[in-house]
């Protein structure tokens, strides 16, 4: 995982992209690593278009929470389980 420590970290993530977020740096899904979809990066604050800690509950529009110093891009399966997830959630 990559730590969110700089501007230069922050800004490389890419809008529209799911994102992997943890505050304690494992790669390993545990209750504190958050799944979020980049909307935008403005003055060194990460905006999600959605995120979600469990694939069940979703959050919409809203800054990255504090506390989250590590990152990685999500892999496929991740994101086929998000987006599956998503659906349905909007359809609830």
């Amino acid at each position: 995982m990559k730590k969110l420590n700089d501007i230069k970290a922050i800004e490389s993530l890419v809008a529209g992209e799911l994102y992997l977020f943890s505050a304690i740096g494992e790669q390993l899904r545990n209750p504190n690593t958050l799944l979020g979809v980049i909307s935008d990066v403005v003055d060194g604050t990460i905006y999600l278009e959605s995120s979600t800690h469990d694939y069940c509950n979703y959050s919409l529009w809203h800054p990255l929470p504090e506390g989250y110093s590590y990152f990685r891009i999500a892999t496929r399966s991740e994101l086929r389980d998000y987006m599956y997830g998503l659906g349905r959630w909007e359809l609830i």
